[in-house]
């Protein structure tokens, strides 16, 4: 069941992230939600170094993304 949560608040994050504008604070809390529950889940690092590059947060987002590869 923790599985199908996870993966239901990354989709969650990933809807909120391509909507943009005040979704994208919304879409952070969806993928920090899901890296609480599993730390090891790198399409939510991905997603997450997606809105920090839309905050214009570019060392957030590259360590995200570093973090994803580095899982994947």
């Amino acid at each position: 069941m923790q599985s199908q949560n996870i993966s239901a608040l990354h989709h969650l994050g990933t809807i909120r992230e391509k909507i943009g504008g005040d979704r994208l604070s919304m879409a952070l809390e969806n993928f920090n939600e899901v890296l609480e529950l599993d730390k090891t889940y790198a399409p939510s690092y991905n997603g997450r170094g997606l809105v920090w590059d839309r905050f214009f947060n570019f060392k957030e987002a590259i360590n995200d993304f570093t973090k994803a590869i580095e899982l994947d």
